[in-house]
């Protein structure tokens, strides 16, 4: 156990995008509100004193705005989910390729350590490791927003800011982030593993493995049988976790809504299908799939690796 943890800090030494893009991505999410101010759809955070604007607010009852500050607490999390995915891609595709390449493999496969071992650790950075330091930098970026707008919106004598920092803002809202964070890991098992894979056996360039035998495979099903399953499928396994996870999330391409257009949406929280998610034959069937690809890594990085 013991040297299984030294691995995983060895992947934090080497590969220190696993918390340098979450704390770039929370700047960011700060710089944005120091320059120019928070805009959530028609609500922008610098010009709340309009009176039009702030009689739109009043008007919210005391429910609503506790949602209204719920959703837009679990908003700032979204950017983060979006880093991981980066991340984890990227992450995935150089752990087992990397030294390969410059031949120090053959160092760290004469270590007492086997291969298996070593996957896993990196399985679990890329699935585990990478997601949760995202969730501890979006916490960080919430209270630090949170506490911006709360500065922001301190003399216009809005309701609204008696909101920011209650338990039924934030119990809610920090719910649907660990749950979704936990949606993210489980659903992301399938991807990294197909990840893990190519990087154990690409000879070069796997990137260009990662993804261009399933886009050939799209555009071939495309044209001889004029369907888009496997599109649907590549689309489905990078965004379906919210849809599956989230009962009535819907997705367009590469968005996913929740509630109807107009109206505001319900707290997230309630929203909410854990038994229904941990059951689902697409999580299940990605997490068999997800195995048998990790396997095969392992086996890749067993026997291939010697030869570069």
């Amino acid at each position: 156990m013991n040297s299984y943890s030294w691995l995983v800090r060895r992947e934090l030494w080497e590969h220190r995008a696993v918390w340098i893009a979450p704390a770039i991505c929370g700047a960011i999410l700060v710089l944005a509100t120091l320059v120019g101010g928070l805009q959530f759809g028609e609500l922008r955070v610098g010009n709340l004193a309009d009176p039009e604007v702030a009689a739109k607010i009043q008007a919210l009852g005391p429910d609503a705005m506790a949602r209204l500050a719920g959703l837009l607490l679990v908003a700032i999390a979204v950017p983060f989910y979006v880093t991981v995915q980066f991340t984890q891609f990227f992450y995935a595709l150089d752990a087992l390729s990397s030294d390969r390449r410059d031949r120090s493999v053959l160092f760290w496969k004469s270590l007492p350590v086997s291969d298996s071992r070593t996957v896993l650790s990196k399985l679990a950075v890329a699935v585990l490791v990478i997601p949760l330091v995202a969730l501890a930098c979006a916490l960080v970026a919430q209270v630090v927003l949170y506490a911006m707008v709360g500065a922001k919106l301190s003399g216009t004598g809005l309701a609204f800011t008696q909101h920011l920092w209650t338990a039924s803002t934030w119990g809610p809202a920090l719910l649907a982030t660990l749950y979704g964070t936990l949606a993210v890991v489980l659903w992301s098992v399938p991807l990294v593993g197909w990840l893990l894979l190519v990087s154990a056996l690409a000879p070069r360039s796997p990137f260009l493995w990662a993804v261009l035998p399933p886009l050939a495979l799209a555009l071939l099903e495309e044209v001889l049988f004029d369907t888009n399953r496997v599109m649907s499928l590549l689309a489905e396994r990078t965004l379906g976790m919210f849809s599956a996870a989230f009962a009535g999330a819907e997705r367009d391409g590469m968005v996913v809504t929740i509630g109807r257009e107009g109206e505001l949406p319900p707290r997230l929280d309630a929203t909410m299908q854990p038994v229904e998610f941990l059951t689902s034959p697409e999580l299940l069937g990605g997490l068999v799939v997800g195995a048998a690809l990790i396997a095969a890594a392992v086996w890749a990085r067993r026997y291939r690796d010697d030869n570069g």
